[in-house]
């Protein structure tokens, strides 16, 4: 059994989206010296939520986050959280933290990326395996509407 890209990256996205969360709520609890920065640590908050969500595959993110549906989407999502991550840890107590976690989604988007680029797992539209669970189990509802009909 040999090294797994897929499993590897969605590993390194739930932890990063998991401490990013923690790491976020720990600082708008202690961080009361510049507004704005609690503004960022919901904007982090959410965003560690939703990128946890689209890699559990959690069909209400991926059907209404398109973005995060595609490994392209998801490289692209993962690249935006690091580089803003690297920006805002010159003001946060816990930087050497947020520098870490940026470097590793920046890694991980750029692993999407080349995932996008070699693996032929998702249909040509970009869906992933949850958007056809889902859109499989539209088609076995209208099936069975227009059966009782």
């Amino acid at each position: 059994m040999g090294f797994n890209l897929r499993h590897a990256t969605k590993i390194a996205a739930v932890i990063c989206g998991c401490m990013l969360i923690i790491v976020s709520i720990v600082s708008f609890a202690t961080d009361t010296l510049y507004p704005i920065n609690a503004i960022l640590d919901i904007y982090y908050i959410f965003f560690g939520i939703s990128l946890v969500c689209a890699e559990w595959d959690i069909v209400y993110v991926v059907d209404n986050f398109k973005l995060l549906s595609s490994f392209f989407g998801r490289g692209i999502f993962c690249i935006f959280l690091g580089t803003i991550l690297l920006d805002d840890s010159s003001q946060k107590a816990s930087s050497i933290l947020s520098l870490t976690i940026g470097i590793i989604l920046i890694t991980v988007g750029l692993a999407y990326e080349v995932l996008a680029c070699t693996v032929k797992n998702q249909d040509k539209s970009g869906a992933s395996a949850a958007q056809n669970a889902a859109q499989g189990t539209k088609e076995k509802e209208q099936e069975q509407i227009q059966n009782n009909v």
